[in-house]
């Protein structure tokens, strides 16, 4: 569970306005860095093999694909964020 967190902060980032999260630049630029690490072929989401090389397990990542399209996107990734806060 907690590496759907972390993903979903990495994914999240980026997008600190848009979602009312205050993230200073450091956190907000080392969170894009992770972020860029586990999206393997660039494609700005994070796929099953990704989330899997990165050490997740799929039962997690079926739950953080709220859309269920096959892939955590920014979207599903705040929809992941609204359950914790």
């Amino acid at each position: 569970m907690f590496r759907i967190g972390l993903i979903s902060m990495c994914l999240l980032v980026t997008t600190s306005a848009v979602t009312g999260f205050e993230l200073d630049l450091k956190t907000a630029k080392k969170g894009l860095e992770k972020a860029k690490e586990l999206d393997l072929d660039g494609d700005n989401q994070i796929n099953l093999y990704e989330f899997k090389k990165a050490g997740g397990k799929e039962k997690y990542f079926n739950k953080a694909d709220s859309d269920k399209d096959g892939f955590i996107s920014i979207k599903d990734a705040k929809k992941q964020l609204k359950r914790f806060y």
